[in-house]
């Protein structure tokens, strides 16, 4: 089977930019902030998308325009993602128990993460919905949990027992 060339398996920047409807610096700003991972780079040090890429900058923009997350929100939720695809590719069907027992609880981890994130936004949101009690029509603030919704954890860190 012959090998895809690579100029047709990646992206520049300017092609990927233009497919995601974003801007270059919008791009270089995701990799800045941590929300991409450094992409591949050509010997002149253009930037190179993988189909991967594209995909990763599809989800970071269902989150903003979709969901309305911020950016550290799509952060938080993207890194509890890596988390949780790092224990399904180091899954294996033969590791003893003690092993698969870590890879769940670090997948339950990743996935609360991911839940109490949308908990919050969602709160927020009815939060945010209803009327002040004085009837003016003004919100009201919610830059406070709600007691029936516990902080957020800090964020996850990646194990150092899964292999990037």
């Amino acid at each position: 089977m012959a090998e895809t060339p690579v100029s047709e398996r990646f992206l520049q920047i300017g092609e990927a930019a233009e497919r995601a409807s974003l801007t270059q610096r919008t791009l270089r700003y995701y990799e800045e902030k941590g929300l991409l991972n450094p992409p591949t780079r050509m010997d002149g040090g253009f930037r190179l998308y993988s189909r991967e890429d594209m995909e990763r900058i599809d989800r970071i923009r269902q989150l903003k325009e979709l969901l309305g997350f911020s950016l550290a929100e799509i952060k938080e939720m993207m890194e509890a993602e890596d988390v949780r695809l790092q224990v399904k590719a180091g899954w294996r069907k033969d590791a003893d128990a003690d092993e698969k027992a870590e890879k769940v609880r670090l997948g339950r981890e990743a996935t609360c993460q991911q839940l109490a994130i949308i908990d919050q936004k969602m709160e927020r949101c009815r939060c945010c919905g209803r009327s002040s009690p004085s009837g003016s029509g003004n919100t009201t603030s919610c830059s406070s949990a709600s007691p029936n919704f516990p902080s957020r954890k800090p964020p996850l860190r990646r194990p150092d027992s899964l292999h990037w």
